[in-house]
């Protein structure tokens, strides 16, 4: 039997403070073997995810499976508000299954997810907004440079960019990104010496940005959620899941992918190194107080070559990666045939 009232149906509105949210999901079942030393790793992520947002995004963990001590730990970071939202299953949902329902109930403008493992450095999520702003067709962007991934998924982004005249390859990526970045994955060669020295980029009223997009860590805007397939994902950890989940969407819709052309976020991987604390404890000592701005983001918006049918874009973008490619090959191999016909300058 109710006695009295409940006292929420007097209290008006719910404040919610942020407008902007990123989902983790979290699988840390034991302590032996590859996950030796995940907690400590998730505790980096978790901190240096904090001190570059603060509350002003919501950061939302899903334990997927986690033993109780994780479990244990997770809560002392909620109690510390490292975490907006802390979601337990007692099994595995997978990566897709436990990110894939929160994004589609999300209200929020601006969403993320990201692996557990990953570093973040300040700066990224306004560096994240200011390539939204600058460029309204883009619906993905991911904090690193995604230079392998220019014709992935890219179709809407490749033929947009060329019908609006702001398409470009130019040398902009430090190296060293890259590299440190294939080294944390264990794949020293991920990067090709095309893709150090060169990217397609885009660029627009002084901002640039890289084309293509990854999925270790995105931003995508809530409209983009509306490409995802509607039934559930059943797999742990799969990349065609992936694909059809987290990469696919934007560019079905006729969004842009895109990503910075500097590294905010590293690939920790699941041991953790001297440099990792390092970082973390300079965040600390510099007094890192989340955001340093939040701008609005612009209409989402699509060109007209973006609204073509996804298998017609497809084949355009085929068609101009061909064109292009050959293109630059044959400028280089007129800079090669000059340089031999030009008397040398050796000593």
């Amino acid at each position: 039997m109710r006695i009295g009232q409940n006292p929420q149906k007097e209290s008006g509105a719910v404040n919610v403070p942020w407008t902007s949210r990123v989902v983790l999901p979290v699988h840390i079942p034991h302590r032996q073997g590859y996950f030796e030393q995940a907690l400590e790793v998730l505790r980096l992520c978790l901190e240096s995810l904090h001190l570059t947002t603060n509350q002003q995004v919501c950061v939302t963990v899903v334990a997927n499976g986690c033993s109780n001590e994780v479990l244990v730990e997770l809560q002392a970071m909620f109690q510390r508000r490292w975490i907006g939202q802390l979601l337990v299953s007692q099994i595995n949902l997978g990566k897709v299954g436990a990110i894939a329902p929160i994004l589609r109930g999300a209200t929020e403008e601006l969403l993320a997810w990201s692996d557990c493992d990953v570093l973040f450095r300040p700066g990224w999520f306004e560096a994240v907004q200011e390539v939204f702003q600058a460029f309204p067709e883009c619906g993905a962007v991911t904090p690193f440079p995604a230079a392998h991934l220019h014709w992935e998924h890219t179709s809407a982004t490749t033929l947009g960019a060329l019908g609006s005249r702001c398409i470009a390859r130019e040398p902009v990526v430090p190296v060293g990104d890259l590299e440190s970045y294939s080294r944390s994955v264990g794949t020293p060669t991920l990067f090709r010496e095309e893709y150090k020295r060169s990217q397609w980029t885009v660029r627009r009223n002084g901002v640039q940005a890289c084309i293509g997009a990854m999925h270790f860590v995105c931003c995508i805007r809530k409209g983009v959620v509306k490409g995802m397939p509607a039934g559930a994902s059943v797999a742990a950890l799969r990349g065609k899941e992936d694909t059809d989940y987290l990469d696919l969407p934007a560019d079905r819709l006729g969004y842009w992918r895109l990503s910075t052309c500097r590294g905010f976020v590293w690939h920790m991987g699941n041991t953790v190194d001297p440099w990792m604390i390092e970082h973390v404890d300079q965040m600390r000592r510099n007094g890192a107080k989340g955001l340093r701005q939040q701008g609005v983001l612009p209409n989402l918006r699509r060109s007209w070559l973006s609204r073509l049918p996804l298998g017609l874009r497809r084949l355009g973008a085929r068609a101009l990666r061909h064109w292009l490619e050959r293109s630059i090959l044959k400028v280089l191999r007129s800079k090669l045939a000059a340089s031999w016909r030009s008397p040398s300058t050796c000593s």
